[in-house]
């Protein structure tokens, strides 16, 4: 749910800043029509802004800001069958999923709401008698005096209406038809459905039905009518029922300012110039909601160039990276090795990349293995100049937990860097003798209290275990940090035996929630193992 949160917050502060500058500035201005696509372009662009950011090329981040971990050469070997579970750890219910249920309530109750208000509309036609005039469709009915349009009809009450103001009424109600008044309103509708926690949004509705209003009456006015009678034929509707519901009511928002309106003078075309002040809120709203994508440093960035000016053959890669299920990775940091030139991959999991030929490229993300291409292939045959493509997949990697070098770090509070993995270079020697560096950018996850607190907590349960229930042996286990933070997948990958398994088990299942690893600030679930000893 996180994106969704993180949608909602973002629209809903663009609806607030619009509205704003819309209150302040524009809503006693006669612009009635401009106002009208202020308000429709504003909640547009509040919706289509966070939907669709605008992504800008950054460097990727130097050395002291990178995590470094080594992955299981094999993670695979001496996996003991018999105890691969997937499990999550109970608890309590968490702030998300509360927050989660709560909105889900409150949008199915508006659109319920909406639903029974279209359903009740819909059956009064279904009960009305039809007749058309002038191209109008008219929905008779005897149970609301008012006068009021529902997409392309209106209803009226003929035993209600004088034959003298039939005109006018027709007129008003003419302009919602013609304007399409009725396509706004089921917008706000949806609006209110997906924003209904956002009181602005209930603000902006009745400001935009308020505005359609101000289109009828001046509608009426610029026909010949006679405003003093018109106004009197406003007072004296308003004391009929009005309908509750996504309608154009002739008597909606009817106060001083709808008279006020239609008696003011046109604005001058020079305050036409108050709706720049929306450009502002735009720029803050694009510049909230971008995000960060590749870059290509010798032709747009210009960093490195004495890289680029120092080797004469240089190549084009554009790539694609996914996981062992073919799924795009975004955020993948791919850098050309012993440089801090790179680029990072972006939602589709592609990126595109300028290289030396005599360079190799390394690929990371947290909680995956590091990938270093030597490129041979292309640095044998590949021309200058020319386009490469290459797709890499990028499979799980872990963490592995060292108890003597964490566990013993003195205790510091939650989120403290100093009791995350040391920021530095890991190298590790496969069989083959040939060193190997992984790299992982960014946060890894971390548990309540750090590493020592997690430290005290196995020490702990292993020597409670040993001692009531006699377990006695060597077990390594293997778990996953999902974007929630919880503990899954929790798998026994060595062993000396089934006692000491089930004891693992159930030690890593019993940990509280950690923080979950994140990469471009986003949750990404992280593997870990773990040696336990009884």
């Amino acid at each position: 749910m996180e994106p969704l949160f993180a949608f909602l917050i973002r629209s809903s502060a663009g609806i607030i800043l619009f509205y704003i500058v819309y209150w302040i500035f524009l809503r006693n201005e006669t612009f009635h029509h401009a106002n009208r696509w202020y308000l429709i372009g504003a909640l547009a662009s509040s919706v289509l802004i966070p939907l669709f950011p605008v992504q800008y090329a950054v460097p990727v981040e130097p050395v002291n800001n990178i995590i470094f971990f080594q992955a299981l050469n094999d993670p695979l070997n001496g996996v003991y069958p018999a105890h691969s579970v997937s499990a999550e750890v109970s608890g309590g219910i968490e702030l998300t999923s509360i927050i989660s249920a709560v909105y889900k309530t409150g949008a199915f109750l508006v659109l319920l709401r909406v639903l029974v208000q279209i359903g009740f509309i819909a059956r009064l036609f279904s009960q009305s008698r039809i007749t058309s005039r002038d191209g109008v469709r008219f929905a008779e009915n005897t149970r609301y005096n008012t006068p009021f349009t529902f997409f392309g009809t209106i209803f009226i009450n003929p035993e209600a209406i004088s034959q003298n103001d039939l005109p006018k009424i027709i007129t008003h109600e003419k302009v919602h038809i013609n304007e399409y008044h009725w396509c706004d309103l089921v917008v706000m509708e949806l609006f209110k459905v997906i924003f209904w926690f956002n009181p602005f949004i209930w603000f902006y509705a009745l400001s935009m039905r308020q505005n359609h209003e101000y289109l009828a009456d001046r509608g009426v006015i610029s026909k010949g009518y006679s405003q003093n009678q018109y106004c009197a034929l406003l007072i004296n509707q308003s004391f009929g029922m009005q309908v509750i519901g996504p309608v154009n009511s002739l008597i909606f928002s009817l106060n001083k300012n709808r008279f006020k309106m239609m008696t003011k003078k046109r604005t001058p075309v020079l305050s036409s110039l108050k709706f720049l002040l929306a450009i502002p809120v735009l720029a803050a709203m694009l510049f909230a909601c971008a995000e960060p994508w590749q870059l290509n440093q010798e032709q747009e960035a210009g960093i490195n160039n004495d890289l680029a000016e120092e080797f004469s053959d240089v190549a084009e890669i554009a790539g694609e990276v996914v996981d062992e299920h073919g799924k795009p990775i975004h955020g993948v940091s791919v850098i050309i090795k012993g440089t801090y030139v790179g680029t990072i991959t972006n939602p589709d999991g592609r990126f595109e990349l300028e290289f030396p030929l005599v360079n190799e490229l390394v690929l990371s993300f947290v909680g995956k293995e590091t990938i270093i291409d030597d490129l041979a292939d292309i640095k044998s045959t590949g021309p200058v100049r020319e386009k490469y493509h290459r797709s890499y997949v990028m499979r799980e990697g872990v963490f592995n937990i060292d108890r003597e070098k964490h566990f013993s770090a003195p205790a510091t509070p939650p989120g403290r860097s100093e009791d995350r993995p040391e920021t530095s270079v890991s190298a590790s020697r496969d069989s083959d003798g040939e060193t190997k560096v992984f790299i992982v950018v960014e946060e890894m996850p971390e548990y309540p209290g750090g590493f020592h607190a997690l430290g005290q907590y196995i020490k702990g349960m292993e020597e409670k275990l040993s001692r009531e229930q006699n377990v006695n042996g060597e077990v390594l286990v293997g778990f996953t940090i999902e974007e929630n933070g919880k503990v899954a997948d929790i798998t026994i990958l060595k062993t000396d035996n089934d006692a000491a398994a089930r004891s693992a088990i159930d030690i890593v299942s019993g940990m509280d929630d950690w923080s979950p690893g994140k990469q471009r600030g986003r949750p990404v679930p992280v593997s870990f193992s773990l040696p336990l000893v009884f």
